[in-house]
């Protein structure tokens, strides 16, 4: 019988609700407070959640270490100082000088490996307070780069003054900084006026329930995810009871596999899930214990 309050829940999270308030919906319903996420959308955005229900919950550094695909909707003409259509008015130009052409060739220039600077409105924590409560105060600060990746981004549209573009990133990528760069580089301001996140590591948002299921709690039990090796997507293997027991102790034991140094697996025990652990060196090293 399937546990009703463990499991990975696919979210499509509607425009105007936080992500926590996504987390608390779920905590109501599955009657449980052991929930978290893998990657916070701001009220505005829209898109994929990934809910993580019970022991699932301990995945979450894994499963928030994968990439992200976003559809972004960036509006030229103006920027904001929060760099999305919450914030106030700060510059002001003209749309008309960006052409498709030209647009296209800036994209490319944000490929790969790079540095980039979060928005002054963020979470990043300062000496102990959020980076959003000093930009609301109006305080000068300065947030350090931090290394990115943007695997692909390609224009889908271009009605002047929008853009539709697809991009798919890194763990830690702000894209509202994007939409401000993207002006910057073109010589007009714009700030980041729609977002809908469309993937998550291997998690499809069309295979999401929306956010009105969570009011409903067969639909919730029956879009539950429990084979965590489905989930993931990675190889299971069976250990004998002494390095299983090594294995919970925080200890390395001796396993020779035939596979790539540094591969992932899901160790097992009798059918009893032990740990996510790597291969590395003729020994397995736990990364999260169950």
């Amino acid at each position: 019988m399937k546990n009703l309050t463990e499991g990975i829940l696919l979210i499509n999270k509607s425009q105007g609700i936080t992500s926590f308030d996504v987390v608390a919906k779920v905590r109501k319903i599955l009657k449980t407070k052991q929930v978290g996420h893998t990657g916070t959308l701001d009220p505005l955005a829209t898109g994929l959640l990934v809910i993580l229900i019970g022991k699932y919950a301990k995945l979450s550094n894994y499963l928030t270490a994968q990439n992200k695909t976003y559809q972004a909707v960036v509006t030229f003409g103006r920027s904001t100082t929060t760099d999305d259509a919450e914030g106030e008015i700060v510059k002001t130009g003209d749309s008309n000088l960006i052409n498709q052409e030209n647009l296209i060739q800036t994209l490319k220039l944000f490929l790969g490996k790079q540095l980039q600077i979060p928005p002054h409105f963020s979470a990043i924590s300062i000496k102990g307070e959020r980076a959003y409560q000093k930009a609301r105060r109006q305080e000068y600060f300065e947030l350090p780069p931090r290394e990115i990746f943007i695997h692909s981004i390609r224009l889908i549209s271009w009605d002047s003054p929008r853009a539709v573009i697809e991009i798919s990133c890194s763990k830690g990528t702000y894209i509202r900084s994007i939409a401000r760069d993207l002006g910057e580089k073109l010589g007009v301001p714009s700030f980041l006026s729609g977002l809908h996140r469309t993937v998550c590591g291997s998690y499809k948002v069309e295979n999401a329930i929306t956010t009105e299921d969570l009011n409903n709690l067969d639909k919730v039990i029956c879009n539950l995810k429990t084979n965590i090796e489905d989930i993931l997507g990675i190889e299971k293997i069976e250990l004998g009871e002494a390095a299983a027991k090594q294995l919970k102790q925080g200890k390395q034991p001796n396993f020779n596999l035939d596979k790539p140094p540094n591969t992932i697996f899901l160790t097992y025990c009798h059918d009893n899930l032990i740990a996510l652990a790597k291969h590395e060196n003729g020994k397995l090293i736990s990364i999260r214990g169950f």
